[in-house]
């Protein structure tokens, strides 16, 4: 059968059986990707981090050491990078699309050998501070986004279904209940095929497949503590994890009700954290880079082939702290750490995230695979001369029961959401050496340079802590400053 009529979960089946895979990464067969969600559409990246578990680990082939590189770049005039750039199901002729959201458009993008083209825009907003950049590929192949201020999802698909120069356009729009408070904060699918969403304002929702909202519920009863600005994972259990600036909570999904399964208390902010003065403060706290601004990083679920299921966060700590709390019930002889709740697991400094107070607190979410879980030292969103250098992965021990550092790194800078690629055994990156942008693949094992790929002096090629896509085709494709960028294997 040709390739491109094979689907893009039979073709990530076919690469994690392979045994290429398993000689590549000399990693343990019993690590295995999370359940794959049927509610999402069937491509390569139908939603930020990559799954339902925020791993952004895929089984994708990524670059190589070997490879000769082509750097592209587009400049959407989109109202900024698609943050999240999100893949459709591959055309029947292997054209890839590329969906994205803006603070002000949805952006369609083309990717098949060399073309790289922006195919069309629709302006969905004039206002640059309501941000649409949460969004999916669902079945059907269409792209679901949200338009915060005016509460309401926002859903779009090609003019010509399954054409891939077809414009495209909105084909619905759905807003939320009155008696739900605050704007759209945040989206995923559930492994049931509903859509939840929280809200500013502490809510939790969702919605079914006719986008009816068929149950909400306060989190407040949980805690009084609404501040937080990150994803959230759901597992295949109903399991929906969230973060705020004072707990980790875990809400149960049934089908039909959402109840609180656990709320544990950890101060995420630290002893660095000013008075709290209001959202748009603490944004501004956040993007300067001041100290003590709570977790930016979206909770990830590590341990899908173990015994031990885990959900790791990054706190606002300085040095921030890679903290882990077992997600489902806690083991009988597991004795608790001093200080902390018994549901945290492990709470470890990271050597290079705000090292002495310098640098930004982490918003680039870490990448993970099994119990080995990968960060980087943030430098903002604005391009930085001279940023702080740093990276680590981490390695959660099960016969311990410790979360220790594998490896770290103080001489490289990697500003974004890193990608793991599992059949190169490669995690990817972008970062800044002097007045130069390069691009990185490390070793996932060592941390050894891999990939080095310089992408110029330009700014519109700089990523200020956007997502890494691994596309079909090998290539990798991430938000800039301008639009979007294209790191491209020239064939030999």
């Amino acid at each position: 059968m040709n390739s491109v009529r094979l689907s893009i979960g039979t073709l990530l089946l076919l690469c994690f059986c392979s045994s290429t895979f398993a000689q590549t990464t000399g990693m343990s067969s019993r690590i295995v990707p999370p359940p794959k969600n049927r509610y999402l559409a069937d491509s390569a990246w139908p939603i930020y981090h990559l799954n339902n578990y925020n791993q952004a680990a895929t089984l994708l082939h990524g670059l190589r050491a070997n490879d000769r590189l082509q750097v592209q770049s587009i400049q959407t005039d989109a109202g900024g990078p698609s943050c999240w750039t999100i893949t459709g199901e591959v055309y029947r002729d292997g054209s890839i699309p590329l969906w994205g959201g803006t603070t002000t458009h949805v952006t369609k993008v083309l990717v098949k050998g060399e073309r790289f083209e922006l195919i069309d825009k629709q302006r969905i907003d004039y206002d640059f501070l309501n941000m649409h950049w949460n969004c999916m590929m669902v079945t059907g192949n269409r792209f679901l986004t949200v338009d915060p201020k005016n509460r309401l999802f926002l859903v779009y698909e090609d003019t010509q279904r399954g054409c891939p120069d077809s414009p495209i356009r909105r084909v619905g729009s759905f807003g939320i209940p009155k008696e739900m408070p605050g704007k759209i904060y945040n989206l995923s699918m559930s492994y049931d095929g509903h859509i939840i969403f929280i809200t500013s304002e502490g809510w939790i929702g969702a919605l079914d497949r006719n986008m009816n909202c068929v149950a909400r519920l306060d989190l407040s009863q949980a805690n009084d503590d609404l501040n937080g600005h990150n994803a959230f994972p759901i597992d295949q259990y109903g399991g929906v994890y969230l973060v705020t600036d004072k707990t980790m909570t875990k809400v149960k999904w049934s089908g039909k009700i959402f109840t609180i399964e656990w709320s544990v208390p950890y101060d995420f902010r630290g002893s660095k954290a000013q008075p709290w003065k209001g959202k748009g403060v603490e944004a501004v706290r956040v993007l300067t880079g001041q100290e003590g601004t709570g977790s930016g990083t979206t909770p990830t679920l590590i341990g899908t082939g173990g015994m031990d299921k885990l959900v790791v966060v990054i706190d606002g700590h300085t040095p921030n702290n890679m903290v882990a709390f077992w997600r489902h019930e806690i083991p009988s002889d597991w004795c608790g750490l001093l200080g902390h709740n018994r549901r945290v697991a492990a709470v470890t400094p990271l050597p290079y995230s705000t090292p002495k107070g310098k640098g930004f607190s982490a918003e680039n979410s870490p990448c993970a695979w099994g119990y080995e879980v990968f960060s980087a030292q943030w430098n903002g969103i604005f391009p930085v001369v001279g940023p702080v250098k740093g990276c680590q992965k981490l390695r959660w021990d099960s016969s311990q029961r410790k979360l220790d550092v594998a490896w770290s790194r103080a001489d490289i800078n990697i500003n974004n959401v890193p990608t793991f690629s599992v059949p190169t055994g490669l995690v990817y990156g972008s970062g800044r050496e002097g007045s130069e942008f390069f691009y990185y693949g490390l070793d996932w094992k060592t941390g050894e340079t891999r990939v080095r790929v310089s992408m110029g002096r330009s700014n519109d090629v700089f990523d200020g802590g956007n997502q890494q896509t691994i596309l079909p085709d090998r290539s990798i494709v991430f938000g800039s400053k301008a639009g979007i960028v294209r790191i491209r294997p020239i064939p030999k």
